[in-house]
């Protein structure tokens, strides 16, 4: 008779050996997206931070720009650009040059100095600067007269024509630095020398003619209408209509 009490006895079966760690082929899984995640966050932080230094760049540009009204309002005319010194170049010293008076030449390096801003972009070069040779000698008299020469067109030569009769012009050179101005002046015209620019629209931001390009690579632009210039002029009595 069997008793209801006991019960039958189960066979336990025989233990198996568990794997510990990873498998070559997990861990490459586990390596391929560790480096995916990784390599994305840096290109997100990468974007982020140009992003910023744009930013930065464009705040500047502003800054520039309502200096240089600034300056033309006290001086009657835009300061000129900063080239070199005629006989022993050294550096940049963020002073207008002029020979007589007139600016040595109406294109180099922002004349940070005369306009008590800082010298660099967010990159740590210089801004370029150009002036229309109608506001290289002071004092205008003739507000009429006061017409720049210089263009700005958007992406490319054939652009769309954003502005002419422009009085000055202010390009930071980008995160990729094409067309700089190098630190250290030279003795030989134009005084400065710049790096090498591949982009035909960034060229045509280096080659100190009188189109500029707006959108042109990564370079950030400013220009200053005349009309704005001629208002200031006006306004401070340092011009006036014949």
């Amino acid at each position: 008779m069997n008793n209801p009490i006991c019960k039958p006895k189960v066979k336990k079966r025989p233990c198996t050996k568990m794997h510990s760690g990873f498998s070559l082929v997990e861990m490459a899984v586990v390596m391929v997206i560790l480096s995916s995640i990784i390599g994305g966050g840096l290109v997100t932080l990468s974007g982020a931070r140009e992003k910023q230094q744009r930013q930065k760049t464009n705040i500047a540009l502003e800054k520039i720009r309502d200096a240089l009204i600034g300056y033309a309002s006290t001086n009657g005319r835009l300061p000129c650009p900063d080239v070199a010194n005629l006989v022993t170049p050294t550096l940049f010293d963020g002073l207008g040059d002029v020979i007589g008076t007139a600016c040595q030449q109406n294109y180099g390096v922002l004349p940070w100095q005369d306009l008590d801003l800082e010298p660099f972009d967010s990159w740590g070069n210089y801004f370029s600067y150009h002036i229309a040779a109608q506001y290289n000698a002071p004092p205008l008299i003739s507000c009429r007269t006061t017409i720049g020469n210089l263009q700005v067109r958007q992406n490319s030569n054939t652009g769309l024509l954003l502005a002419d009769n422009v009085a000055a012009i202010v390009i930071s050179h980008g995160a990729n630095g094409a067309g700089r101005i190098d630190m250290t002046p030279t003795l030989l015209a134009p005084f400065f020398t710049r790096t090498s620019v591949s982009d035909p629209n960034e060229t045509e931001n280096t080659n100190n003619d009188l189109l500029f390009i707006q959108g042109a690579g990564d370079d950030q632009l400013m220009y200053l209408s005349s009309v704005i210039v001629q208002v200031k002029l006006l306004e401070s009595n340092q011009c006036s209509l014949p």
